[in-house]
């Protein structure tokens, strides 16, 4: 189980930061856009971590769990394990034991934390880069146009706005 965790911590880890440095470039883009800034860009990337590690959960589990039980094999642990009497399916089991955490960990984030964290980013990203023309209440955004303002009460999963006024 140490060995697959390690594993999968390692290429998770790896995906995760190569992955937000891409983000972060293509945020420098929009960086000077009304107040969006640097630091506004590397939150940016911050609060969509969690969605990046949730979309390379699995790919960093097969791969981390090869690697992992890459080692055990060239230190010869598993040849020790056999000749102990451990079945193979008893090492499976073992390994989807310790895989079971996990996956109750990945399914708490799917279902709380990465949809606020992402929803928390996009929002923050539209009020700074649309500068002093909007302000950010807890449940509203509000945008100023030349002979109009906006208030916009959510959006859609699918991106469409809901809750309009316009004034």
């Amino acid at each position: 189980a140490r060995a697959l965790m390690g594993g999968l911590g390692t290429v998770l880890g790896c995906l995760v930061m190569l992955i937000s440095l891409a983000v972060l470039v293509a945020e420098l883009k929009d960086v000077g856009k009304g107040d969006y800034g640097m630091v506004d860009a590397l939150l940016h990337v911050a609060l969509t971590g969690p969605a990046l590690a949730l979309d390379m959960l699995g790919v960093s589990a097969l791969v981390g769990g090869m690697l992992g039980i890459g080692s055990l094999a060239a230190r010869e642990e598993i040849t020790a394990l056999r000749a102990a009497g451990i079945s193979p399916r008893r090492l499976v089991g073992s390994a989807l034991f310790a895989a079971l955490p996990l996956m109750v960990a990945a399914a708490a984030l799917a279902e709380y934390g990465v949809p606020q964290t992402l929803s928390d980013a996009n929002r923050r990203k539209r009020v700074a880069a649309a500068g002093r023309d909007a302000v950010l209440t807890e449940d509203d955004l509000w945008l100023r146009g030349r002979d109009a303002i906006l208030r916009i009460g959510a959006v859609v999963g699918d991106g469409r706005l809901d809750d309009l006024e316009v004034f």
